[in-house]
């Protein structure tokens, strides 16, 4: 057997022992996909049923995200190694990409409400003497967002939301104040505070309320006004923490009064 016959049988053994090899980058990219979903889903858990703060809920997301896009990075490294190698690993590749695209749909999300929606945690009815919120700034836990209001928002917040204004119902003050209590109820809401309005003194509820997915604290307060005979509801909705509610507190407010509206029958509303 002639020399050039042995190194051609060495390099076809070569060729085909590299070929059957797999991609590390592969394994790990499905592992990286993997571990972000359990890091997402218990920190996620434990933050709904209050045994995990809301700064280390959103560590945990960012956590998370990193991991997912790590696990990208080592999907494309895979795709290049097996195009150019000839390498094994694209199924594990594909698994990473699966799990991390899972986990990257909330940022995702997120990223696309933080450029349409403006940059504010607090939406009122009433810029102009917004409803106090007494009972939240006492238990305001460290690292929160005040509770005082930012006037420098007011117009960001009439060209954003133009649909958020008191409501005005010609129904007297206490029997508002009873069915704005049955919303607040059946809506799950914890209740802070409350009081009746009475001989013509203002009432509310101050209310602490959960985003639905990871339950991040919202507080809310309910201003009940008289106005003659009539009724005159203002509203306030103020994000606990973090720097953009993604209009989330604006369509807190919207929903609750129309289902106060449809409630006391009030025309056009």
């Amino acid at each position: 057997m002639s020399d050039e016959t042995i190194i051609d049988i060495m390099d076809r053994r070569a060729i085909e022992h590299d070929a059957g090899r797999v991609s590390a980058a592969g394994i790990w990219a499905r592992r990286l996909g993997a571990l972000s979903i359990p890091v997402v889903i218990i920190a996620g858990l434990m933050h709904r049923f209050g045994h995990l703060d809301t700064p280390t809920l959103i560590g945990s997301i960012g956590l998370a995200t990193i991991l997912a896009l790590l696990a990208l990075a080592m999907a494309i490294a895979t795709i290049v190694t097996v195009w150019s190698y000839g390498w094994r690993g694209l199924g594990d590749a594909g698994v990473g990409v699966i799990y991390a695209l899972c986990v990257l749909a909330l940022p995702a999300w997120a990223g696309v409400a933080y450029i349409d929606k403006p940059m504010i945690t607090d939406v009122t009815t009433d810029p102009r003497d917004p409803p106090a919120m007494p009972a939240a700034q006492a238990q305001r836990p460290a690292l929160s967002n005040p509770v005082r209001y930012n006037e420098e928002l007011v117009a960001v917040q009439r060209i954003a939301y133009p649909q958020i204004v008191p409501l005005r119902a010609v129904v007297p003050p206490p029997n508002v104040y009873e069915v704005v209590l049955d919303i607040v109820e059946s809506m799950d809401w914890l209740v802070l505070d409350s009081h009746a309005p009475q001989d013509g003194l203002s009432g509310g509820v101050e209310a602490l309320v959960h985003s639905p997915v990871f339950g991040f604290p919202n507080d809310v307060s309910i201003r009940i006004s008289y106005e003659g005979d009539n009724t005159v509801i203002d509203m306030r909705a103020r994000s606990r923490f973090g720097k953009h509610d993604l209009g989330y507190n604006a369509k807190l407010i919207d929903n609750f009064l129309t289902e106060l509206a449809t409630r006391l029958s009030v025309p056009g509303a």
